[in-house]
């Protein structure tokens, strides 16, 4: 028996693993965060993150990463694990000071 071939990453931007927790807001000018989430990866267009805040695909979130870069992403893809949440979110509206300054921050972190 042949063994189980490993599925292929066919990601454009190579993620690297990166934990943090931070609030999730509505819009950029919210005061009230909607909960909270974890991102378990991350990439210079992306990331992979994990809530227990229900989100609909193509549903714009909000949140700070502490590169600091304030992001507005939308969600791409869920999966529902239980009470958790697992979410693939693409990052829009981000100028190009801002992508250099995630995609150094990652490529700091893969060597």
């Amino acid at each position: 028996m042949k063994p189980a071939m490993e599925k292929k990453d066919t990601r454009r931007h190579p993620r690297i693993p990166y934990t943090i927790v931070f609030d999730l807001y509505a819009n950029r000018e919210s005061l009230h965060s909607r909960g909270k989430a974890c991102i378990v990866n991350l990439s210079e267009k992306g990331a992979g993150l994990e809530s227990e805040v229900p989100l609909q695909k193509g549903q714009p979130v909000f949140f700070r990463l502490n590169v600091p870069v304030d992001v507005e992403a939308e969600v791409v893809h869920s999966k529902v694990d239980g009470k958790r949440y697992r979410y693939g979110i693409r990052f829009k509206k981000i100028n190009l000071f801002d992508r250099w300054r995630i995609r150094r921050f990652i490529r700091k972190h893969i060597k």
